[in-house]
């Protein structure tokens, strides 16, 4: 077999495996990948934000955060975790398949909770540095309110 110099560029293999498809291919991380809708890369980070959502809301539930001295009172606490449980749920299983309408419904969830929880974050009585959990909440429905306009106005809206 000789040996020939003809390197394959970047969008040349991936057309090459796309027009294959992804079922063809060996690679398990590739048939995932090519599972995904488009825009993947943005998929696969949603999904990413729903599976680290879900976590916190277990965590909230059983009591186990304490992020910067927060306090949040027991049934606070248990409202803003089922709504990450639910919104990450919904959101993990609809996201990779690009059902956006029922994607709505799991933002709408989580909006709820991070806004909950950031108001609570702002106005609690107790001492402590809060800075830090404001500001990663704000940029917690800062991408909400990203990926809500992105799927109500773009080219992702099945309506438009």
């Amino acid at each position: 077999m000789a040996y020939t110099n003809n390197p394959v560029t970047g969008s040349q293999l991936t057309s090459s495996i796309a027009a294959k498809g992804a079922n063809s291919s060996s690679n398990p991380i590739v048939r995932l990948w090519y599972g995904l809708s488009e825009p993947r890369v943005i998929t696969a980070v949603m999904l990413w934000f729903y599976g680290s959502s879900i976590a916190y809301g277990f965590y909230q539930l059983t009591g186990t955060v304490n992020l910067m001295g927060e306090q949040i009172s027991d049934p606070l606490g248990f409202i803003i975790g089922l709504t990450f449980i639910v919104g990450g749920l919904i959101g993990v299983l609809v996201a990779p398949k690009g059902l956006w309408q029922f994607e709505r419904a799991a933002l709408v969830f989580l909006a709820t909770g991070v806004f909950v929880h950031l108001i609570w974050a702002i106005y609690d009585p107790a001492p402590g540095v809060r800075w830090g959990q404001i500001y990663r909440l704000c940029v917690e429905f800062s991408l909400i309110l990203i990926r809500w306009y992105m799927i109500r106005w773009a080219r992702m809206d099945p309506e438009k």
